[in-house]
């Protein structure tokens, strides 16, 4: 019995700088260290706190996580719409050069129809440079901000409370940044739908085919927008606005 009394004091003396060791241990372990450290007149480590922490550090990774799936997804978007920009063709100038250029548009004449391509031209590119720019930003502040807490989250020196609480201060102070982010790529989905929608080469090849797709990708491009700002709406209101629109769980 001496022995094993021996045993625990010494390894209670090597918990003087990790008074956290006990936790998640069983009950029997947990009383026999308690025994000892009220014999050698030690304080009993704080398992609760170190729960607590553990937690918060597991919650601080999966906001780091939230947003590097903002991220992913900004970046498939401005891979594809920089990748369309060069792939661009001009037809508003073919349709009345060239007869056989465009399929005719039976409601339009060649005027009206060189008219209409040339301000889907406008709109396709116009979009497309917004999309590439507002995805490119969120993308990079993504990153950044991904960057830096996880370099937080992984520092190897100091106390856990003072890791945590760093981290805190950090997340707050890129506040602005992240929402203006989160905006950014909330507005470059439905934009990405309309330059789809202004594509001249659909216009081009068949104009009653393009102006049912324009109509469908238009709508569906109001309808996320609303859905996205709703959602916001509700994560800012904590899950509680009037409105029609149930808020998520």
């Amino acid at each position: 019995g001496s022995r094993h009394l021996a045993e625990g004091a010494a390894a209670a003396a090597g918990m003087k700088h990790r008074p956290m060791a006990c936790c998640g241990a069983d009950a029997e372990a947990k009383a026999q260290l308690l025994e000892v450290n009220s014999k050698e007149k030690m304080p009993a480590p704080d398992c609760a706190n170190a729960e607590s922490e553990a937690k918060l550090f597991e919650v601080n990774q999966k906001k780091l996580d939230a947003e590097n799936a903002i991220g992913v997804l900004a970046t498939l978007i401005a891979g594809f719409s920089l990748s369309l920009l060069p792939q661009l063709e001009v037809f508003s100038d073919k349709v009345l050069s060239d007869a056989g250029a465009c399929s005719k548009c039976g409601f339009l004449s060649p005027a009206t129809h060189s008219r209409m391509l040339l301000v889907c031209e406008y709109v396709h590119v116009i979009a497309l440079v917004v999309v590439a720019c507002a995805s490119c930003f969120s993308v990079v502040v993504v990153t950044m901000i991904y960057f830096h807490g996880s370099k937080i989250l992984a520092k190897r020196k100091g106390s856990r409370a003072k890791m945590l609480a760093e981290f805190d201060g950090f997340w707050d102070a890129v506040k602005g940044i992240r929402q203006f982010s989160r905006d950014a790529f909330l507005c470059a989905v439905p934009l990405f739908m309309l330059s789809i929608a202004a594509s001249p080469k659909i216009w081009c090849n068949n104009c009653l085919l393009a102006g049912f797709a324009a109509a469908a990708l238009a709508s569906s491009g109001i309808g996320v927008f609303l859905l996205t700002r709703h959602f916001e709406a509700c994560r800012q209101a904590g899950g509680q606005i009037g409105s029609a629109w149930p808020c998520f769980p």
